[in-house]
């Protein structure tokens, strides 16, 4: 799935719509989409578009998901969205070479795999 496509699936989702997480008794608040501003942290991805959530567990609850990354995340299907796994294209294009830095990538990757979970269930 491209990300103009990705884009507008998210685009439709609800403001306030819950999404349930990969791990147990996780749930996030979808806020909606839009364009990164960096404050500093990684000013080469300013104007990037991005994806908000909430989640009330977390003591910084605001978790800012970028679209280029959730993109890679649903190339390969499904299955790799289970605990523990990741899609091969996204190790390949974000864990491996010299790409953009993604600020808390790593840390991340459960919101990730949660929200494409969620965008597989609305596509299907």
């Amino acid at each position: 799935m491209d990300e103009a496509k990705l884009l507008r699936i998210v685009s439709s989702i609800p403001k306030g719509q819950v999404v349930s997480g990969i791990n147990k008794g996780t749930k996030y608040t979808f806020l909606g989409t839009e364009q990164y501003d960096s404050h500093g942290k990684a000013p080469e991805l300013n104007g990037a578009p991005i994806i908000i959530l909430e989640a009330e567990k977390r003591k910084r609850n605001r978790i800012i998901l970028f679209v280029s990354v959730l993109a890679s995340f649903l190339k390969e299907g499904r299955a790799f969205l289970s605990y523990g796994r990741l899609p091969p294209s996204y190790i390949l294009e974000f864990r491996r070479g010299t790409k953009e830095r993604i600020p808390n990538l790593s840390q991340y990757e459960s919101h990730y795999k949660s929200l494409a979970r969620y965008v597989y269930s609305r596509i299907k």
